[in-house]
């Protein structure tokens, strides 16, 4: 996705698309389908993370993930799902330039932050997962904790 949104055609067209693209169960169905086109790949995982619950939306079912379901909860207090998916592509210009000067790092956090940790450093780290559970290993509730393998 962060390919398709430094091209600002590309960026333009997935902006189109996710206007075009309905709060639909449907739509969250297909959007675990593979597909080559980056704007389509790019939509796909928009769409699966906004109308899914969880945190499971980048993954593929080609290697083995399921869908975490349909997010299309209306009763909860504030706006419902489709009203705020109404306003997501107002926002995609907004993460554009907040994305902006900011190093994006997939790689051991430890040889990450030996090599970039000042005092003007700030570093959001995602912690490891179980992949015998899912869950992450800081998750005090997981059952039998975790080796904190990856």
């Amino acid at each position: 996705m962060f390919r398709v949104l430094r091209d600002l055609a590309q960026a333009c067209e997935l902006e189109r698309v996710i206007r075009l693209t309905n709060f639909g169960r449907t739509e969250f169905r297909e959007a675990y389908e593979p597909t080559d086109d980056p704007i389509e790949r790019s939509r796909r995982l928009v769409v699966r993370a906004f109308m899914g619950f969880g945190s499971n939306a980048h993954a593929s079912q080609d290697r083995g993930h399921r869908s975490t379901g349909f997010r299309a909860n209306s009763s909860r207090s504030g706006t419902a799902p489709a009203t705020d998916w109404k306003n997501w592509p107002d926002a995609l210009a907004v993460t554009v330039e907040r994305l902006q000067g900011f190093v994006i790092e997939n790689r051991d956090a430890s040889e990450v932050l030996a090599k970039h940790d000042s005092a003007a450093s700030f570093h959001y780290v995602d912690p490891p997962t179980c992949r015998r559970t899912g869950r992450s290993a800081t998750d005090t509730n997981s059952p039998g904790g975790c080796t904190g393998t990856t």
